[in-house]
């Protein structure tokens, strides 16, 4: 059996050097172990707001009233890393009450995080360690510790870990999301 090989030309894709790699290589491996992002609290309101989980809430003033259904919205947080962006994402539940409908939490449902990247040198990968939702009525709050590990190959074959880092984040919705 004959092989025969073909000489093509190959446009569109960047080509790197050895220092670029160990420069790329270098910088993953220098990044902390351990991130703490601080906590942010997101308003379309662009209102500063405090929280408090305080046990008195507009769901435990009001009496169930099946009059008001419940509805369903994901919410989204971006983190920007260095190479890398983090997106959060948690479920949540609310409602409405009163003659003005005002709206209110209920309740959250499944969360998650993925990872995005540029780079065509390092490939990221991350894995929820610990993802809780909570609420009360005025907020929904997403604590998250993550595992971002960074690997050097081509295209996802013969991969290599450079660095792995534990990234944890307090995220916190406003009803203004309703």
């Amino acid at each position: 059996m004959q092989k025969i090989l073909k000489k093509m030309k190959v446009t569109g894709k960047n080509v790197y050097t050895v220092g670029e790699l160990e420069k790329v290589i270098s910088q993953a491996k220098t990044q902390a172990s351990i991130i703490n992002l601080p906590e942010v609290t997101l308003s379309k309101n662009n209102t500063s707001s405090s929280i408090t989980d305080s046990s008195i809430s507009k769901t435990n003033i009001l009496s169930v009233n099946t009059a008001f259904p419940t509805y369903s919205k994901m919410l989204y947080y971006t983190y920007n890393g260095d190479g890398y962006s983090l997106t959060y994402s948690i479920l949540g539940y609310y409602s409405y009450y009163g003659i003005s409908w005002t709206p209110y939490w209920t309740g959250v449902g499944a969360s998650s995080v993925s990872v995005d990247t540029d780079s065509l040198l390092i490939v990221y990968k991350v894995t929820p360690i610990n993802m809780q939702g909570t609420y009360n009525s005025d907020y929904i709050t997403l604590k998250a510790e993550v595992r971002l590990d960074m690997y050097v190959g081509v295209s996802n074959i013969g991969l290599v870990k450079i660095n792995s880092n534990t990234i944890t984040s307090t995220t916190n919705w406003d009803t203004s999301y309703i």
